[in-house]
């Protein structure tokens, strides 16, 4: 018996997978594209940072790896069963996982490194340095009456570029010690490195948000893995069907010889 032109049809293109399209996945899996964008613009004049660019480079190989397992999911091999073409699937989902779990540790090192690294940098550039003056800065703040007359002092200082102040305030291990709060004190810290150090918390900020980039992506990516694999409802629904546009195709090719 013949079939008609749509069962023929059928028979030619076989069963997919059901699509998983970019607006289905999880957020930071979605486009590379806005999330480079929101890093380096972040980043300012140190958008090239190494540690920047480690972080852009995984998550563009993260998110094109779904884009190209897409393209294996839903492009089955007419010679390939069901079984086969889901066993091809598994092994591809397995090849993301492994790939970039394997990546991430480096970057997330990278990473690490450079957030270390900027924090001796950020030092210098206010000028940090251990001196009897700095001992005899804290004394004197200590002596002051009021918390107003210290908070003008470290306020004025700051604006100043006061190194000896800058100083006291970065490698106080006590708040106590100048006569301020810990909350205080972390305000003025940051105060301090704002003034003169913009662009350098810029970058940290951005390294944290690349930081959380990657491992929130990497894990996205396990969560997604499932979806992509299909449950054990979808991938029973795809064999029948494929089996069937199989069988269909078989009874054609028969009612032809």
């Amino acid at each position: 018996m013949f079939h008609s032109l749509l069962e023929i049809k059928h028979m030619t293109h076989p069963q997919t997978m059901p699509a998983i399209r970019r607006s289905d996945r999880p957020t930071t899996l979605k486009s590379h594209a806005g999330w480079a964008s929101a890093l380096t613009s972040k980043a300012g004049r140190h958008s090239h940072d190494s540690a920047i660019q480690a972080a852009i480079s995984f998550h563009r190989g993260l998110t094109d790896g779904w884009d190209a397992l897409e393209q294996v999911r839903q492009s089955r091999n007419p010679k390939d069963t069901a079984a086969e073409h889901l066993s091809k699937v598994d092994r591809s989902v397995k090849t993301i996982l492994e790939t970039y779990s394997r990546r991430l540790d480096g970057v997330l090192d990278t990473i690490g490194r450079r957030r270390e690294a900027l924090k001796s940098e950020i030092s210098e550039r206010l000028g940090v340095s251990r001196s009897d003056e700095v001992a005899e800065f804290r004394q004197m703040m200590r002596s002051l009456p009021s918390a107003s007359e210290r908070g003008e002092i470290l306020a004025r200082a700051i604006d100043q570029g006061d190194t000896v102040a800058m100083s006291a305030l970065m490698m106080t291990q006590s708040p106590t010690l100048l006569g301020v709060t810990a909350e205080s004190l972390a305000g003025y810290r940051k105060r301090a490195i704002n003034r003169h150090a913009p662009d350098l918390e810029a970058l940290d900020s951005a390294l944290a948000d690349a930081q959380s980039l990657v491992i929130d992506s990497q894990t996205d990516s396990v969560g997604l893995s499932s979806l992509a694999t299909g449950d054990v409802e979808t991938r029973q629904r795809f064999a029948q069907e494929a089996e069937s546009a199989d069988a269909a195709a078989l009874q054609f090719a028969k009612a032809l010889a």
